[in-house]
């Protein structure tokens, strides 16, 4: 078995420790409860609010008209305790898909409304993303190799590695020296190691003057234990969320997050980190757009503030991320779950849309709908 190996690092207060447990929180939506949820609420109904466009430079031209090319955005946001209809009408589509992606943006479970549910029509899927020009088959294999190229590179290296890749076999209690940008050491003690399902190894290591119950407690190393090897796969989920932001918001908003200890309320955290480096957005926006890009697997390029475009910034570079590379794989719910799990979201596909798509869905309590055209 091939082992990945992840580092915790906590040299800060339980401030941080906690934000992160937040941030790597149950993904929901796919059966994996997070601990101690309230039920959620009986569902009413209240009256209609419909969506506006959500991007700029895209093909959405008002809140009624699809054009042009490329990625369409519409949003509708219910900051309501009640379920809120919502009538869509956007003409102008030959032979798009629409996916409806609706996202609870609270901590709490929300009933979710019944909505058909359209199955995947994986063919006509590939036929979208086919190209019609002379380099076509060259764009494929870049495209496959996106995907997963790099693991038949690796395996077909014939040069001797420089350094071994197969992980230290360290225990609980293991000691290591960090070094900082600052030029300063923290010495460090492994507290916790553990196993996810894919099989990376998760080591947790804290700064040995922060481990105690004060600190960083048994407690809290217990709920972030729990979230980074939670069935739902929370691991993977809120790093994806960790990718978007980073490549929107860049190095000042990463750096402002490392050392941002105003609150004991990690979400309180995280919003002012966000507000710190985009005054007129927010935590609950940016939420919303990687919710629409990974529900809706958006393709390169989607539009600004959506996606996962390349970032180079000092030195630092994150590269582009094709979502759409995944679309064929995607299987689609037979019917949508009874709840909307804690930051959970929900994709729902019409496909192969023509003309004018009209329909009035229900969106949640305290959630938001993205109608996503591409």
């Amino acid at each position: 078995m091939t082992y990945k190996q992840r580092v915790l690092h906590f040299f800060r207060s339980i401030a941080q420790a906690a934000l992160i447990s937040i941030m790597l929180a149950s993904c929901g939506g796919d059966g994996d409860d997070p601990t101690a949820s309230p039920d959620p609420q009986t569902m009413t109904t209240t009256t209609s609010a419909p969506v506006e466009k959500s991007c700029s430079n895209c093909r959405a031209l008002d809140a009624h008209t699809n054009s042009g090319s490329g990625i369409g955005v519409w949003e509708s946001v219910n900051s309501t305790s009640s379920a809120v209809e919502v009538p869509i009408s956007i003409s102008g589509l030959n032979g798009q898909d629409v996916t409806l992606v609706f996202t609870n943006q609270t901590g709490t479970p929300q009933v979710m409304p019944t909505i058909a549910v359209a199955a995947r029509n994986y063919s006509f899927v590939a036929e979208q993303l086919r190209l019609d020009d002379s380099t076509e088959a060259l764009k494929s294999r870049i495209s496959n190799f996106n995907r997963d190229g790099w693991r038949v590179h690796a395996k077909e290296q014939s040069y001797a590695p420089r350094y071994s890749l197969s992980p230290s076999r360290l225990d609980n209690g293991s000691v290591k020296i960090w070094y900082l940008a600052d030029d300063t050491t923290r010495s460090t003690t492994l507290v916790r190691k553990l196993m996810t399902a894919d099989g990376t190894i998760v080591n947790f290591w804290v700064e040995t003057t922060e481990i105690d119950p004060t600190k960083v407690s048994q407690a809290v190393l217990d709920t972030l234990a729990g979230d980074f090897v939670s069935p739902g796969n929370g691991y993977s989920i809120w790093g994806s969320l960790g990718g978007s932001l980073n490549r929107h918001l860049g190095l000042r908003f990463y750096k402002h997050l490392l050392t941002n200890v105003s609150s004991t309320d990690s979400m309180a955290v995280l919003e002012s980190s966000v507000r710190d480096t985009a005054a007129t957005s927010g935590f609950q926006q940016e939420f919303r757009h990687f919710a629409a890009t990974s529900g809706a697997l958006m393709k390169e390029p989607a539009p600004v503030g959506f996606g996962f475009p390349l970032r180079e910034e000092d030195g630092f570079v994150l590269p582009e991320i094709n979502t759409g590379a995944f679309l064929n794989d995607r299987s689609q719910f037979s019917m949508v779950p009874a709840e909307l799990h804690p930051y959970a979201n929900v994709p729902v596909v019409r496909e192969h849309v023509k003309g004018m798509y009209s329909e009035t869905v229900k969106i949640p309590p305290h959630s938001s709908l993205s109608v996503v055209i591409q």
